[in-house]
């Protein structure tokens, strides 16, 4: 198994998950950014 191999296994897409992160911790209000292509909003509002 080469490392692209791996890499096509554990990729995800274009998220950005960092700014998700972000929003949740700092309880940010992201309601803006709900219909940005890369922002995770489900995941962020997942209870």
């Amino acid at each position: 198994m080469n490392h692209i191999t791996i890499l096509k296994k554990i990729y995800s897409g274009y998220w950005s998950y960092e700014s998700g992160a972000i929003a949740k911790v700092l309880q940010l209000d992201d309601e803006v950014l709900k219909e940005v292509k890369y922002y995770p909003y489900d995941l962020v509002h997942y209870k």
